[in-house]
């Protein structure tokens, strides 16, 4: 809604597109860091890969430039609805706290730290299974 306008309206929706569409450009354009991360992790008794720009050649010499972003559509999959549900939980609660003037009873920072914990903890308990299958699949 508009300024000094109470309740949630369309501002829910809006923040979910607005989470989840920044958060999966974010996550497409740095994917080959994760998923190389990924295969650095997964490294045990043989080791494919010196490091960061090693494993980024090696990926993109055998197995193409497709190949830095195997696993991407999964990762947009779990990404999009995780951050989408942490941005609109965390400007929804922030909304909340400020139209019932909770900033002036508790310091902010403390009202804006309960926000943002509350919203993590909610996007990810709600997008926990899709990042066991997104790590799977990489």
């Amino acid at each position: 809604g508009r300024d000094g306008q109470r309740g949630l309206g369309w501002d829910v929706a809006r923040r979910l597109v607005a989470g989840g569409s920044a958060g999966m450009i974010a996550c497409a354009c740095t994917y080959p860091l994760d998923l190389v991360r990924t295969r650095l992790a997964a490294q045990t008794t043989v080791r494919h890969y010196d490091g960061l720009l090693h494993a980024l050649f090696v990926i993109g010499s055998k197995e193409g430039p497709r190949g830095l972003y195997r696993g991407l559509a999964p990762t947009l999959a779990q990404i999009g609805p995780n951050l989408a549900i942490n941005f609109a939980a965390y400007e929804t609660l922030s909304k909340l706290a400020k139209e019932h003037e909770l900033g002036e009873r508790v310091p902010p920072a403390i009202v804006s730290l309960a926000c943002g914990s509350t919203s993590a903890v909610v996007s990810a308990t709600a997008t926990y299974p899709l990042d066991l299958v997104r790590r799977r699949l990489q």
